[in-house]
């Protein structure tokens, strides 16, 4: 009794809050509880969550306990980010959540399965494995403290919110959601052809976006066997330009590269145009940098202008007369004195 009080005594300046889908399990809390919880009703599975709402969403919270809940998440995904975005910087997750169904349960999910929206929806599977929970805590930038079997079908996972969310990309139904969203406000050329989702932008020593290392966290390309490739120059155009990419954007590019995502802006765009067409002696418009950013391309491009362009040899000699250091007679002065003294009013 003694322990008791004193637990009480310690934990009584602390706010607990119970949330749960459920307002019959959030009475039975109040019930027993006398009082001693904060409650929040959870939005429906099928709807967007509400937004968390008192002091512990503005203090943060040191730990969050979910007691076979979580599989009942249409994205357990999103779910984990949003728990650890309300967890202080040292906070702890504890998940206790089965692994293994009934039969009553499978038939249930049968005719009462939500539209999952991550990785299950390609299964129908309503629980997730132990390594599929441990992936799942990893991916979403949590650092796994423990794992327990309690039973054959239920686990228990202690987490911390202090690690480093794994850069992924969006699945093919939420990429496809994001460009229709951004092609309402975005050219077609300005449409990315993958969106990766990363928990924080890399920063410099001076606290400013480290270009080259956000554009080192989207994943190479992936080949017919799965593993990441990298094309090589086809042409000299290709490799000359790889160059000036290079040495303007400080980074290794190849010929699928795109000029955005290796940290190119329009102000940028300006450089890498006048080196263009030094290099190459030819006019360079700067619309082709975002119509055709993907180095491949804009070689291709170059080439295509390059070969509309005659030679030196090809060019006309200019052929000067006798009185080519002759003054100019008096009427073309006088054509020209009236236009100098209009500019001058």
């Amino acid at each position: 009794m003694n322990e008791t009080e004193e637990y009480l005594r310690v934990t009584q300046p602390s706010l607990y809050v119970v949330a749960d889908y459920s307002r019959y399990y959030l009475d039975q809390v109040e019930r027993l509880a006398d009082g001693r919880f904060e409650q929040m009703l959870l939005a429906p599975r099928a709807q967007a969550p509400a937004a968390e709402k008192g002091t512990f969403a503005d203090q943060g919270i040191d730990l969050a306990i979910c007691n076979q809940t979580l599989h009942q998440s249409v994205d357990i995904d999103a779910t984990l980010r949003r728990i650890r975005k309300l967890l202080k910087p040292q906070g702890t997750l504890i998940l206790l959540e089965p692994t293994g169904s009934s039969p009553l349960a499978d038939i249930s999910a049968a005719f009462f399965s939500p539209d999952y929206r991550d990785a299950r929806r390609h299964t129908g599977d309503m629980l997730l494995t132990a390594e599929e929970w441990a992936e799942a805590l990893e991916r979403t930038g949590y650092t796994r403290v423990s794992c327990t079997n309690l039973t054959d079908s239920l686990i228990l996972l202690i987490a911390s919110g202090t690690g480093a969310e794994t850069p992924t990309l969006l699945s093919q139904q939420h990429y496809e959601e994001a460009i229709a969203l951004l092609s309402r406000r975005l050219p077609d050329y300005m449409l990315p052809h993958r969106i990766v989702r990363v928990s924080d932008f890399p920063v410099t020593a001076n606290g400013k976006v480290d270009r080259k290392a956000l554009a080192a966290l989207v994943p190479l390309e992936q080949s017919e066997d799965g593993q990441g490739t990298r094309a090589e120059p086809v042409t000299q155009t290709e490799a000359r330009l790889i160059e000036i990419w290079n040495a303007l954007l400080g980074t290794d590019a190849s010929p699928d590269s795109d000029y955005f995502r290796l940290g190119g802006d329009s102000l940028m765009a300006t450089r890498l145009r006048r080196q263009i067409e030094e290099c190459f002696e030819i006019e360079f418009s700067l619309e082709v940098v975002f119509e055709a950013p993907v180095l491949a391309d804009m070689a291709a491009r170059i080439e295509a202008s390059a070969s509309q362009v005659p030679s030196k040899a090809e060019l006309p000699a200019m052929e000067h007369g006798e009185d080519q250091y002759e003054p100019f007679p008096p009427d073309r002065c006088a054509a020209v004195l009236p236009h100098r003294e209009l500019g001058s009013h």
